[in-house]
């Protein structure tokens, strides 16, 4: 696959500037996913929030209509068996079926994501992508992925595509691209534990 064409705005670039674009990009494009992954927590949150009112309300309305139920079965149940085993017949069954509704509400809950998995792939997929576009120079000619930072990584790779063919190849450029490559790292991998630690405050409260 050929490499991708230098965009016209970049061909009288200087090499300096172009890693200097090339840092910047990176800068952003992380910015770019902390603000989703920010909007996909917030999102979870309100999720959770709503669920957990309804069936706040639902377990009380549910309490006093079981209340008044039990009641009303164990005085019937007792006039003709003693009112303990009445109390024991009416009791047990209750307490089963409270038991299966209280695990698959439990159950429901988890369903509701507390880590937003949508922006941790995207994330894992500019690290991937940028290791992959800055590791091996001369060798830039992966398209960006097409996720909600596909923008930023296009750009990218025209300012990559740029300083290949910018590069002399007497020069030091792969220890450049090395030093870009290892701060667009650091900053990808700095995200995914903000995240994560952004998700387990979450969780807890």
């Amino acid at each position: 696959m050929a490499a991708p064409a230098v965009p016209k705005h970049l061909e009288d670039t200087s090499l300096p500037d172009l890693v200097k674009r090339l840092a910047s990009e990176g800068t952003t494009l992380a910015k770019q996913e902390l603000e989703v992954a920010t909007a996909e927590l917030r999102e979870t949150a309100e999720k959770a929030k709503a669920t957990g009112k309804t069936l706040g309300v639902t377990a009380v309305i549910g309490l006093i209509a079981v209340s008044a139920l039990t009641t009303a079965a164990v005085l019937a149940l007792a006039l003709v068996v003693p009112g303990w085993l009445a109390g024991l017949i009416i009791g047990v069954p209750l307490a089963i079926i409270a038991l299966i509704m209280g695990l698959r509400a439990k159950a429901k809950i988890m369903e509701i994501a507390t880590v937003p998995e949508r922006t941790m792939q995207s994330i894992k997929d500019d690290l991937d992508w940028v290791s992959g576009q800055l590791a091996k120079p001369g060798r830039y000619h992966e398209p960006a992925p097409q996720t909600d930072s596909g923008a930023i990584r296009a750009r990218m790779d025209g300012t990559v595509a740029a300083l290949v063919h910018q590069a002399d190849p007497k020069t030091q450029i792969s220890a450049v691209l090395k030093r870009v490559t290892d701060r667009l790292v650091y900053l990808v991998t700095t995200l995914l534990r903000i995240i994560r630690l952004l998700s387990g405050s979450g969780a807890s409260r």
